[in-house]
């Protein structure tokens, strides 16, 4: 299981759009670029890097920043700042495991089997290189 760290956010994000952070991030890396835009039903926004790195709970990597309009149960802007190790968009580009969202306080034995998300990485490959 790969677990990815939300560091903060301004409110509670639902799983389905951290969901669709990871995707971003991976297609902003993939790409090269240093943000991409986002739409989905509940939401839209910008997830943004400048490629730096930072540690949190052991895990060193990218810093991500991602701002959201429209969370359901917010009515304000939605500020979000995530890390992703760059071997871990590696590791999940050939991975057909699932992977969970944890706070930086959680061990991977506290996260339930219902909190398993599918492997969003293999879906954005899919749709950009079609394999």
């Amino acid at each position: 299981m790969k677990c990815f760290y939300c560091i903060s956010t301004s409110s509670n994000l639902p799983e389905e759009i951290a969901d669709e952070l990871i995707a971003a991030a991976y297609e902003v890396v993939t790409t090269f670029r240093h943000k991409k835009k986002i739409h989905m039903d509940s939401c839209e926004g910008v997830v943004s890097t400048k490629y730096e790195r930072s540690s949190l709970a052991g895990l060193r990597g990218i810093l991500f920043h991602a701002s959201l309009e429209g969370v359901p149960g917010s009515s304000k802007t939605t500020n979000v700042l995530f890390v992703v190790r760059p071997e871990d968009f590696g590791y999940l580009e050939s991975s057909d495991e699932l992977g969970a969202w944890m706070l930086p306080d959680e061990e991977e034995e506290d996260i339930s089997s219902d909190r398993l998300r599918p492997n969003v990485i293999r879906r954005v490959k899919k749709k950009q290189y079609g394999n």
